[in-house]
């Protein structure tokens, strides 16, 4: 059974935001890279915070 999650992550600061945006290729990675996992996308919003 396909299981599909979603979420929002709200940064409080650019340089929190920043920090993520550096960080998050290497996330992507390892969670494509999880058994069964099938897909990942992560995808900026109009807000630079969110």
């Amino acid at each position: 059974m396909p299981l599909t999650l979603t979420g929002r992550l709200i940064c409080a600061t650019e340089e929190e935001a920043a920090i993520v945006r550096a960080h998050l290729p290497e996330h992507i990675r390892l969670t494509r890279a999880e058994p069964g996992c099938e897909r990942f996308e992560v995808r900026q919003g109009a807000d630079p915070l969110v």
